[in-house]
């Protein structure tokens, strides 16, 4: 870790996303990039320089979430990294688009759009593929007088189901 660097040495990672014509201007212009140890790089987003300074961190203490909304636009977006130089802390590591969207399946990828309304099923398919935490349903009903009470939850797949019965 500390052996000499070239000084001559870089590194240039791009990463591209799609925004669609549907997602709202607040939306586009509330977009961040979670980017892990962005200070080590020469941050830009469509060749423009995105602020690492002051960013909040984000996920773990290593990673912040960079304003990007700024220079984000419709159509191919590209972020990119530049180190100058390269050194073994720069490791190509995921970087995670932060906002208020959804992703749509493109020809290649997906698309970055308005998100759907949640709703029982498929989180794919609402646009959430990715989705990294927890959501809600609140249902009510009628129990009849007599009898128990069953519930099944046919076609489920998650990790974990918590069931409330009125705050029980």
């Amino acid at each position: 870790v500390d052996r000499p660097v070239d000084p001559a040495s870089g590194l240039v990672v791009r990463y591209r996303f799609v925004v669609g014509d549907d997602l709202p201007d607040a939306c586009l212009e509330g977009l961040r990039a979670g980017v892990e140890r962005p200070w080590l790089y020469e941050v830009r987003l469509n060749g423009h320089a995105v602020p690492v300074e002051g960013a909040p961190r984000w996920f773990d203490e290593e990673m912040r979430a960079l304003p990007v909304g700024e220079h984000a636009r419709r159509g191919e977006n590209v972020l990119s990294l530049e180190a100058r130089p390269f050194t073994v802390f720069c490791e190509i590591m995921p970087v995670y688009l932060i906002g208020e969207f959804g992703l749509l399946p493109a020809a290649r990828g997906f698309r970055v759009g308005a998100a759907a309304p949640l709703r029982l099923g498929d989180w794919t398919a609402l646009g959430l593929p990715f989705y990294p935490d927890a959501v809600r349903y609140t249902f009510r009903f009628r129990q009849p007088q007599e009898g128990g009470l069953a519930l099944r939850l046919t076609g489920w797949q998650g990790s974990v189901a918590v069931v409330h019965l009125d705050g029980q």
